[in-house]
């Protein structure tokens, strides 16, 4: 059901002329710029421009649906029909929002009676490129009666009519007659389907599957690349120094001993000296910016993968998959491994075409320059500075948050640091325990304040004479009970902390009760090795 349009008496002046410029220069009608925008596309396809001729039916069926589509948004957006039981009421819009659309509009009709100086600046770039026509073609509202005006006036009617036959025939559809937001909903749904399909089974949180075939898909691009291409192969250069030798092989051991390897951080370290002997490769062929580069990202990668390794454990244990995919992945490995030598030893061997390095210096005072570095990497080799400056911005962004992470996840230091003897005799802090006891810890002999492990847990846990009545009962019984009692003390107070320990300031402790002159001494909990007791 069509929703009525609000009269035209009701819709703000100044919007309705914004509107309807706008929508007149985007269905090219003149004199707006979007008459000679399109009398200048139309033009461009048409037989004896420049020998392509089969976008202008594309072109042509695009400006009638344009026609079409522009009249209807006038009709419905300003309409003479009373929008009759809506109860909607339309706020005038400030003039603040319709000066961007209103000076876009006026400059589409100012842009359409001046477009011959328009043309002058167009004429700047269009210089640039290859000339196709026999003669320039000159932006105007009046070429005389060309083809392109027959087209032009062809396109405006066959729009109009398209939106009289749309707007006449309106009636419920047919039976079967596919709805537009129901085929919304189901293209959508089909998307969605099949890119859930598509990533559920790409990704799969494995790294051996993603490297799997990120390998094959560079093999295959790469390798028809080759194969279609034609390429001249001069004779083959196995090395063009003696240094490259023994650089290789050391490149090759160091591969071979990561594959063997258990360790993190060797096998990282040995990754590191593969890629600085790649390095040390792209000096001796005379490539000492590609050299730097890959000395700096090795350095960089190194220091990265040091910080992460300090958070795992030292070794690990290669999961045991099927033959099928360790098969797969060995064939896409070395597969790729091939053909990347094979590349660069053809590419090495091959014939070097003229350098264009040449024309820089001759070619550099027109980029505005003030030397010839700054127009190479500039202007020159722009894209090559904007690759390589992205790469170290997204290297930097992953280092802070690397240390953002691991310093917001690393434990803060507490405020008194169990102190440590030292060789020197004097006290070091450790980090990750707390260093205030109370009860009876705080006034024990300097002896047990010193001894390892003593100041960070409650005195009940201490090798020393200083145990809770409820250790030494269990410790008079056997070693074991003994040992069973300190780990478990030990547990709650790091689990509690060692506040837990300390009375509350409301709850008064309770004295204890004198102990009789002839009462034995307690039992002290069995020191373990290594252990100092405090002096009775």
């Amino acid at each position: 059901m069509r929703r009525p349009s609000a009269p035209c008496s009701s819709r703000p002046p100044l919007l309705f002329v914004t509107a309807a410029l706008a929508a007149a220069s985007m269905a090219g009608l003149p004199p707006l710029a979007g008459y000679v925008a399109k009398e200048a596309a139309l033009e461009a396809f048409l037989p004896g421009s420049h020998g392509t001729t089969w976008p202008l039916p594309a072109v042509a069926a695009g400006a009638a649906l344009t026609v079409a589509y522009t009249a209807r948004f006038l009709r419905g957006a300003f309409g003479s029909r009373a929008a009759e039981g809506t109860g909607r009421h339309t706020d005038r819009p400030a003039p603040g929002f319709v000066a961007p659309a209103t000076a876009l509009a006026a400059a589409g009709l100012a842009l359409g009676i001046g477009c011959a100086g328009l043309g002058a600046v167009a004429q700047v770039y269009a210089d640039e490129l290859p000339e196709y026509r026999p003669h320039p073609y000159e932006l105007a509202l009046w070429h005389g009666w060309t083809p392109a005006l027959g087209l032009s006036a062809l396109t405006l009617a066959a729009g109009l009519a398209l939106y009289a036959a749309l707007t006449v025939h309106r009636g419920p559809a047919p039976p079967g007659t596919p709805y537009s937001d129901r085929v919304h909903a189901r293209l959508r749904g089909g998307l969605d389907a099949a890119a859930l399909w598509f990533t559920g089974r790409t990704q799969v949180g494995s790294l051996p599957v993603y490297l799997t075939g990120l390998l094959l898909t560079v093999a295959a691009v790469v390798g028809t690349a080759a194969a279609v291409l034609p390429q001249p192969i001069g004779p083959l250069h196995w090395t063009s120094s003696a240094v490259e030798v023994p650089v290789a092989a050391g490149a090759l051991a160091a591969t071979v001993a990561v594959l063997r390897t258990r360790h993190r951080l060797t096998g990282t370290l040995l990754v590191g000296a593969v890629g600085y002997a790649v390095a040390v490769l792209f000096l001796s062929r005379g490539a000492p910016d590609l050299a730097l580069t890959q000395f700096l990202v090795e350095t960089m990668t190194l220091v990265v993968i040091v910080l992460v390794l300090r958070r795992m454990p030292p070794r690990f244990t290669p999961a045991r998959s099927a033959w099928p995919a360790r098969i797969a992945r060995a064939v896409a490995a070395g597969s790729l491994g091939c053909l990347v030598a094979v590349l660069a030893l053809v590419t090495t061997s091959a014939p070097h075409p003229p350098s264009v390095s040449g024309g820089y210096a001759a070619l550099a005072p027109e980029t505005g320059a003030g030397n010839l570095v700054n127009a190479i990497v500039v202007d020159f080799r722009a894209l090559d500075t904007l690759g390589e400056s992205a790469v170290l911005l997204v290297t930097a962004i992953g280092v802070v948050s690397l240390v953002r992470v691991w310093t917001r996840g690393a434990p803060e230091a507490p405020e008194h640091a169990p102190r440590l003897p030292s060789p020197t005799g004097t006290s070091r802090p450790t980090s990750g325990s707390p260093a205030r006891t109370s009860g009876p810890a705080r006034n024990a002999p300097s002896s047990w304040r010193s001894s390892p492990g003593c100041c960070s847990r409650p005195p009940s846990c201490c090798h020393c004479s200083c145990c809770s009545p409820a250790t030494r009962g269990q410790a008079a019984g056997s070693p074991a009970a003994s040992s069973r009692a300190r780990r478990s003390c030990c547990a709650t107070w790091s689990a509690a902390g060692p506040d837990s320990a300390r009375p509350s300031p409301s709850v008064r402790a309770p004295s204890p009760a004198p102990a009789s002159p002839s009462a034995p001494p307690p039992p002290s909990c069995p020191s373990s090795p290594g252990r100092r007791r405090s002096p009775a």
